[in-house]
């Protein structure tokens, strides 16, 4: 099982600098779209929280949704597995330009 985002340029779930606030709505719900249609959409939205990711949007989320997500507290539905936990979501499994290129954040362990 792949990503619906599979080979899709990753400049459709990341704000490029300087993007206004219209272009980056019309940005985000097409992303929303291509998650809406993807089979590891909650995965990816799963890894995404609990990675703590910052940019772009994953299985759905917008950077502001999963921040708000944080800011609630354990109790806010985020996983506690952590990468490739999710079967679609191991090591070469998103393809270039996708999801498993997407910026990473580092959390101190």
């Amino acid at each position: 099982m792949f990503a619906a985002c599979r080979g899709m340029d990753a400049s459709v779930f990341f704000s490029p600098a300087g993007e206004r606030t219209s272009k980056r709505r019309e940005r985000e719900e097409h992303a929303r779209a291509v998650c809406k249609q993807c089979s590891v959409q909650d995965a990816c939205a799963q890894f995404a929280l609990s990675t703590r990711q910052q940019h772009g949007v994953w299985g759905g989320l917008s950077e502001g949704e999963r921040a708000a997500r944080h800011h609630k507290g354990p109790d806010d539905g985020t996983c506690e597995q952590g990468p490739g936990s999710g079967g679609a979501l191991q090591a070469g499994r998103f393809p270039a330009g996708s999801a498993g290129t997407r910026r990473r954040s580092r959390t101190p362990e």
